[in-house]
């Protein structure tokens, strides 16, 4: 008899000291290392994947008429199982019962109260409170469970993606100066006081790019440093840098560090190309313009690693999924980690990646068809039975 994977309670071990020993007998390596250091728990797990057999079964498929577009930062639930979907295009939240059935829609297209110019990020409170990101009029828009209009906030930077915690919010904000740029990853709590959580810098340089007719005061080298994060039930995971080093922080505290025994690999020309494909895409007024691969790969430069890491996803239940690198858009393995950071295992590539939760153990994945639509898929991880 199949079962759903379990879902866990956010248990963080305080101090662990001793180092875990493998599943088996003699003298082989341990399959992961545990220390504590100044109140952070940091848990490095083996090199060697350990492959899992879960498999994940659709339910119900959403999008594709209603919504082209899915992604972690504009899909989520509540505690009801209501599942929200943030139509960027529409300028409007789509809400559906458990069942899939449409339920209504928030905001709309427009610069009034309680409308959206160009949302870009959306959050969902366990209680149901909608809230959107809207970068177009520089607000975070705020609807109640019932639909009811609660208000509006001035966001100094509402473009970046965000998360409403139980005592304050994670926001990513971005600082410019000359030719450098700096993403920050902040905890904020309702009384204003902030905690950085991780930071990433890189300096950019000014091109221009002949096959496309485009110019550019400041552009990073290809696989330059990039904040990689999530934050859920009070717990955010973030990745600064190519390194396998998931750091954990509950309530802004600095909780756990996540690390695999893999070195991050040399960046290279083949790899650069493979990442921008037919080119680097860039949206002007007159529509798609796209630009030479290796003129753009000559003209940026590559940064000296590739990173090992692609995305991170955090459960309300405070288990973690890590998504590996590939370049060129591919899909990697997800490494699965428990709330109190040991490594559960790891999924092959063609595993879906979890972008949302339901209450009842179910979770959101996004599927893109042939024609570039992507969907959402709710359904579920099944795990083999274990032979008695």
């Amino acid at each position: 008899m199949r079962r759903s994977i379990p879902r866990l309670a956010a248990l963080l071990v305080a101090c662990v000291p001793v180092v875990a020993a493998s599943c088996g007998g003699g003298n082989e390596a341990p399959a992961a290392e545990r220390a504590d250091s100044a109140g952070v728990t940091l848990v490095t797990s083996t090199a060697e994947d350990r492959p899992l057999a879960w498999t994940f079964e659709p339910e119900l498929t959403l999008g594709g008429e209603e919504f082209y577009r899915v992604n972690r930062w504009n899909v989520d639930a509540d505690d009801r199982g209501i599942i929200h979907v943030l139509d960027r295009d529409g300028k409007r939240v789509l809400r559906y019962a458990p069942d899939g059935a449409l339920l209504g829609t928030l905001g709309g297209p427009g610069q009034g109260p309680g409308e959206l110019a160009w949302p870009n990020a959306l959050d969902v409170a366990p209680d149901g409170r909608v809230s959107v990101s809207d970068f177009g009029r520089g607000r975070v828009i705020t609807w109640a469970a019932d639909g009811s209009f609660l208000g509006e906030d001035a966001a100094a930077n509402p473009g970046e993606s965000f998360r409403r915690l139980a005592a304050g919010h994670v926001r990513e904000v971005q600082t410019r100066g000359t030719g450098t740029t700096e993403s920050r990853l902040v905890y904020i709590t309702d009384g204003g006081d902030t905690t950085r959580l991780g930071s990433a810098e890189w300096t950019g340089r000014p091109i221009t790019l002949e096959s496309c007719g485009m110019s550019f005061s400041g552009m990073p080298p290809i696989f330059s440093p990039s904040l990689r994060w999530d934050a859920s039930g009070g717990r955010t995971a973030v990745v600064t840098g190519p390194e396998y080093d998931i750091r954990v922080s509950d309530a802004g505290a600095p909780a756990l560090r996540l690390r695999r025994r893999l070195n991050p690999p040399p960046a290279t020309r083949e790899q650069a190309l493979t990442e921008l494909g037919e080119g680097m895409r860039v949206s002007t007024a007159g529509g798609v313009r796209v630009c030479e691969p290796s003129e753009v790969v000559d003209q940026r430069g590559i940064a000296e690693l590739a990173p090992l890491l692609e995305q991170v996803v955090v459960e309300p239940g405070g288990r973690i999924w890590a998504r590996r690198f590939v370049a060129g858009h591919e899909p990697g393995a997800i490494d699965v980690f428990e709330a109190d950071g040991e490594y559960v295992g790891t999924l092959p590539a063609s595993t879906p990646l979890p972008i949302g939760f339901l209450p009842d153990g179910r979770v959101m994945t996004s599927q893109t068809d042939d024609m570039d639509v992507q969907r959402l898929v709710v359904g579920r991880f099944i795990e083999p039975p274990v032979d008695p």
